[in-house]
């Protein structure tokens, strides 16, 4: 059975050979497995990335057995929808053709076409619905993103009322927004493996000792408005001087200088540091254990993986409303997305109370445990091999 999967991941592909590296989560391992214990073969659809050899350093290899790519260029705009996307739409329905089911993962351009290109040929399709189109396009920053969202909510709240089987990484909010009466599922995209009670007890350490400067954490691509850097700076800018000495840390890709103007406004020139892009997994989880909070101030999210993963090492967090937040976090620890003047005054109440920080770190490490390989891999693999008795069935008829 062939199985082709779709998404807006940027790959790069080496001219001179067949290594291609995933510019998001998706290294090779995620497609053996997940995929192919139920699929002999995956197709995976991306944007395409020039190749540039300095480019690949700390992005996954996705290439491997089993798996083709299929790179498209971007047309994640709504003019590039309208008048550049014709090829790429022709060259999604042959694909859609050419395979036995269609793996969609997320509100994204190419799988809502793939949806719909699916369901004129009636192919069955799956989605994994891993955030909400709306707020992804109005918060992203432009004016045409305000305009566009609503119709983009629509498309996108269609193709899931109309898929064969949705797997939600929510428990409710994505449920609740885009319902489907269709075989659904609900685990999160991200897996961990539970770290070792010595994590919780080094992070009550390095609680205990309160060595300054604080140094206070986000992760997420700082190039555009949706990971509310810009929200942080403001609090953080806010409160600087009710304050010990701090330092702010943001881990991801993006471009610093859009935010030297609000940094500089905000009085942060010393306090705010770029940290780059490390490879996921491990590297991430040293970099957390040297974050003292860490803060997630989204506009927008599924369910955040950087959320889940500074958790599992116990870091007092607090985080915004945004998707399925509130579903790792307790009330009071939550505030509304864009709320400047809240998260800085919940920061300026925690960020000196051990007491209060100790208690977070022992709770949160505990709701990370909800979200390890041990409980979430049986979910999925249950899932997709329904899928595949689903299709395998429908095909006898």
């Amino acid at each position: 059975m062939k199985a082709l999967f779709v998404h807006d991941t940027y790959y790069m592909q080496d001219p001179e050979s067949p290594a291609v590296w995933s510019f998001g989560a998706f290294p090779y391992s995620l497609w053996a497995e997940r995929f192919l214990p139920h699929f002999d073969t995956l197709s995976v659809i991306g944007r395409e990335k020039m190749y540039a050899s300095g480019d690949i350093a700390g992005h996954p290899r996705s290439d491997g057995a089993q798996v083709s790519f299929h790179l498209l260029p971007n047309i994640n705009s709504p003019f590039k929808r309208l008048f550049s996307s014709k090829p790429v739409q022709e060259k999604i329905e042959q694909l859609v053709k050419a395979h036995d089911v269609v793996i969609i993962r997320g509100p994204v351009e190419f799988g809502m076409m793939a949806a719909a290109a699916a369901r004129r040929f009636k192919i069955p399709y799956v989605v994994e619905m891993s955030g909400c189109a709306y707020d992804h396009t109005y918060y992203h920053g432009s004016l045409i993103g305000r305009l566009y969202a609503p119709i983009k909510f629509r498309r996108a709240k269609a193709m899931v009322r109309l898929a064969d089987a949705v797997m939600y990484v929510t428990r409710h909010f994505l449920q609740e927004r885009y319902p489907t009466k269709a075989h659904q599922a609900a685990a999160s995209n991200v897996e961990i493996d539970m770290p070792d009670i010595s994590v919780l007890e080094r992070r009550l350490a390095r609680i205990e000792t309160y060595a300054l400067p604080l140094r206070i954490g986000l992760i997420g691509n700082y190039g555009n408005s949706l990971k509310g850097v810009g929200v942080a700076i403001q609090a953080l800018g806010r409160i600087k001087d009710n304050l010990p000495p701090f330092e702010f840390h943001i881990l991801g890709k993006g471009d610093p200088n859009l935010w030297q103007k609000d940094i500089k406004d905000a009085g942060l020139q010393t306090q705010v540091y770029f940290d780059g892009v490390r490879p996921s997994g491990t590297a991430v989880l040293e970099w957390l254990d040297e974050v003292d909070f860490y803060i997630q101030p989204s506009f927008h999210e599924g369910l955040p993986r950087a959320m889940i993963e500074a958790l599992s090492r116990g870091c007092p967090a607090l985080a915004s409303d945004a998707g399925g937040t509130d579903e790792l976090l307790p009330p009071e620890n939550i505030h509304r997305r864009g709320d400047v003047e809240s998260l800085a005054r919940r920061l300026e109440c925690t960020l000196t109370d051990k007491d209060w920080m100790k208690q977070q770190a022992h709770l949160n490490f505990d709701t990370a445990r909800l979200y390890t390989r041990d409980i979430l891999a049986p979910i999925r693999q249950n899932f997709w091999g329904d899928v595949r008795k689903m299709i395998s069935w429908k095909e006898t008829f």
